[in-house]
């Protein structure tokens, strides 16, 4: 079986739309993956589970530095901030066994 990695890339939302609606794409748009991929960020293998934030969030439901980190996430309510959860990658435990 072939190992597949995950990719943070940024594409065109128009791009994003014919790809869900399962339209041809012209030479151009493929370019378009091709460099979006080459420019993505590959997420580590085993990574855990990753939350991405929405800064705004974070800042409107920041508090003291005089709390510890833990006691912040606590209190806050990191789903508060939470903008998507990419679930962790368990390829890497899998290979082990």
């Amino acid at each position: 079986m072939s190992k597949t990695v995950k990719v943070v890339m940024q594409i065109s939302e128009k791009l994003l739309e014919y790809i869900n609606k399962g339209k041809d794409l012209s030479d151009e748009q493929n370019d378009e993956i091709a460099v979006a991929i080459a420019n993505g960020t590959v997420l580590p293998k085993g990574h855990g589970r990753l939350l991405i934030l929405d800064e705004k969030l974070v800042r409107k439901y920041f508090t003291s530095f005089s709390f510890s980190c833990q006691k912040w996430i606590s209190e806050v309510g990191i789903s508060n901030a939470t903008w998507r959860i990419i679930e962790a990658d368990k390829a890497e435990s899998e290979d082990e066994k």
